[in-house]
């Protein structure tokens, strides 16, 4: 295939010799260079086009395809909206621009990318998830449940509506989207780590500290779970074990570490 592919460049090299301006002929040849790797000539061919045809779509489109798959979000984000301008209707295109919006964390422009999917192909579920996933990276946590509960029995799903229920305060539904996502998926620190937190709230001291430790076994550098678990060590009468969380937290956040000492001298 190889071999293939570089005899295609070469042929379409020399026919570029006698048509420079071919677009048949150009195109084929940044095809072919991409599929070989070789990823500069590709770049260097697709602006070529641009140059002789500033409304190719399929170049812009190209060129946003080679960025994206570099990780240069920013340069993928540009072509795409380029072929957008210009009248490109390609649903992967636009959801390729909202991905490159929300991974610089643009996500205001994320969300408007992402609604414009939903639009031209309504109820597809993973332009869902991903307008569900950006509006709770903009807090906009009802919002986040409406689209993620379109398919709540997606563990992924589930999981961050429970993170959602959390951080609007309901403690019981959290629990349940976290306890159903428990039993598909049991090595997540995230996990542990809200449902100990949403047990603290249900002042149910035993099993927050039960999933709070189990978190810091998969995590040991999370440093909220740590302190929160000094709280809840108080809350269970247990002050050596709490006076052993802030001892770790005096080398890691002497700010918590003050908090939970604070904390500690008041109860005893």
């Amino acid at each position: 295939i190889e071999k293939r592919y570089s005899e295609s460049v070469s042929c379409y090299q020399k026919l570029t010799n006698k048509f420079p301006e071919d677009l048949f002929f150009n195109s084929r040849i940044a095809e072919s260079s991409y599929l070989l790797k070789n990823i500069d000539l590709a770049i260097k061919t697709y602006h070529n086009i641009l140059n002789l045809y500033p409304d190719d779509i399929n170049s812009m489109e190209k060129l946003g395809d080679i960025f994206f798959d570099q990780g240069n979000f920013t340069i993928a984000k540009n072509y795409y909206n380029m072929a957008v301008d210009c009248g490109g209707q390609n649903k992967d295109v636009i959801y390729k621009s909202a991905l490159c919006y929300a991974y610089t964390e643009n996500f205001f422009q994320a969300l408007i990318a992402f609604k414009r999917v939903d639009v031209i192909e309504p109820d597809n579920w993973l332009t869902q998830y991903q307008i569900g996933v950006t509006y709770m990276e903009l807090e906009i946590y009802e919002k986040a449940i409406l689209f993620l509960g379109k398919n709540n029995q997606d563990s992924d799903a589930q999981f961050l509506m429970g993170i959602c229920y959390y951080k609007l305060n309901d403690y019981k539904k959290s629990l349940d989207y976290l306890l159903k996502y428990l039993n598909k998926e049991k090595n997540n620190s995230q996990l542990y780590y809200y449902m100990g937190l949403s047990y603290f709230f249900l002042e149910d001291y035993k099993n927050s500290a039960k999933n709070l430790k189990i978190s810091l076994k998969t995590d040991e550098n999370n440093i909220d779970a740590l302190s929160k678990l000094g709280i809840v060590y108080i809350k269970l009468n247990k002050k050596r074990e709490a006076q052993k969380i802030a001892n770790k937290l005096y080398y890691l956040d002497k700010e918590k570490y003050n908090n939970l000492n604070k904390a500690i001298k008041s109860q005893w």
